[in-house]
């Protein structure tokens, strides 16, 4: 999001670790292992120099915060508790409904993120709030039951 906010005000050179670090409130080191993560899966483009840092390889409009997350976190948005619990797999192979579940919500959160850019999250809690109720994948629960 700092990326995508330095674009917005026009600037025209790359923005720094430390920058982002001080404007999230994190640990340099951890900054640079996120942004060398996204490097690495062509999400952010580093120069080097004493005016050196990241820039994003697209416009805001055109990243998802499911691409953010794969980069960074790997393809399962939700990381599956019971998966790969042995050397030979998940222990109870057959008839898991925790397995299914997982996968379930991941799809779920998975196309709720893919329908989210990282230009939506730089605009207004209300504005994000309509995005997300308009493409709300599943219905809410209902009371009944």
């Amino acid at each position: 999001m700092q990326l995508a906010r330095h674009e917005r005000t026009g600037a025209s050179g790359p923005l720094g670790i430390p920058e982002i670090a001080a404007e999230e409130s994190l640990g340099q080191a951890h900054v640079a292992k996120i942004m060398r993560q996204l490097r690495q899966v062509g999400l952010v483009r580093g120069f080097r120099g004493a005016h050196g840092g990241y820039r994003l390889v697209r416009p805001p409009e055109l990243i998802t915060l499911r691409e953010i997350l794969a980069g960074v976190e790997g393809d399962t948005v939700l990381q599956q508790p019971c998966s790969d619990t042995s050397s030979d797999g998940c222990v109870h192979e057959d008839g898991c409904t925790l397995r299914v579940l997982w996968g379930s919500l991941d799809s779920v959160l998975g196309q709720l993120l893919a329908g989210v850019t990282l230009a939506d999250l730089l605009g207004s809690e209300e504005t994000l709030g309509r995005l997300l109720e308009r493409q709300r994948p599943v219905p809410l629960l209902e009371a009944s039951a």
